[in-house]
């Protein structure tokens, strides 16, 4: 009996089914489980050891960052200390002895106004006095001319003269003294104290001992000059005061 094309079919189909459901079984049996697990898990821990190793250079990191940041606080939070106390210690003192030698400055060029001013009156007084003489001298040279019985007069006013000129030089000596020229001071006393006694010659004799007083108080102020210049021109003052007060009692009768 002969095979039907069919059947022949039919037995190749069913001999191909158990080849297929072989290696299904294969595929999925605990060997073959067991083989693929095999192989993925070092994949698997070799991937959670990098992960691993890289949170632990992560960490490190952050720790060392960390450090760095305190200390970099730490430092600038000492040098903020340091720069306060520099303040304190340093400028804010600096800036008090500043405004103090400003306020000094200050007075001290309030005296140096004062004494400007003290010596342009000096110096108009001076100049007063200076005309005072060109006048006085000039009256003279007119009298000259004039008979005997003038010479008593004329006397009088060299007198005056003298007197007038022993009190400008001592207050020119005074302004020498504020400008701090001891050398033309003394050259300038010297002049007085000629003068003092050119007045002591002309004075009549029951006047003469007022010369003394003031020739004493001359020689005072020039010991003076050099160790205490400000002491000298006081007795200067006096000096000048005196002699003024002679000439009043001699010719404002």
């Amino acid at each position: 009996m002969q095979d039907h094309p069919n059947d022949q079919f039919t037995q190749n189909n069913s001999n191909s089914i158990p080849v297929s459901k072989q290696e299904t079984e294969d595929e999925s049996s605990p060997a073959v489980v067991n083989a693929m697990s095999k192989q993925i898990e070092p994949e698997q821990d070799q991937s959670t050891i990098e992960n691993g190793e890289i949170q632990k250079e992560e960490s490190h990191s952050r720790k060392v960052f960390r450090k760095f940041i305190r200390w970099t606080f730490g430092l600038l939070i000492v040098f903020g200390f340091g720069f306060l106390t520099a303040i304190f210690t340093i400028y804010n003192p600096k800036v008090d002895e500043l405004d103090q030698s400003g306020k000094n400055l200050g007075s001290a060029q309030s005296t140096i106004t004062s004494l400007e001013s003290e010596i342009n009156s000096q110096q108009g007084e001076i100049d007063r006095l200076g005309n005072q003489i060109n006048n006085l001298e000039s009256e003279i040279s007119d009298l000259e001319t004039e008979n005997q019985a003038l010479i008593e007069k004329q006397s009088g006013f060299h007198l005056q003269i003298t007197l007038l000129k022993t009190r400008a030089d001592v207050i020119s000596a005074q302004v020498e003294l504020y400008q701090e020229n001891p050398a033309q001071a003394r050259l300038l006393l010297d002049s007085a104290r000629q003068n003092l006694t050119t007045a002591e010659s002309l004075l009549p004799e029951d006047l003469k001992d007022v010369v003394l007083p003031l020739q004493n108080r001359l020689e005072l102020a020039v010991g003076e000059i050099e160790d205490d210049p400000q002491t000298a021109i006081a007795d200067l003052a006096i000096l000048a005061g005196d002699l003024l007060e002679i000439e009043n009692a001699l010719f404002n009768e």
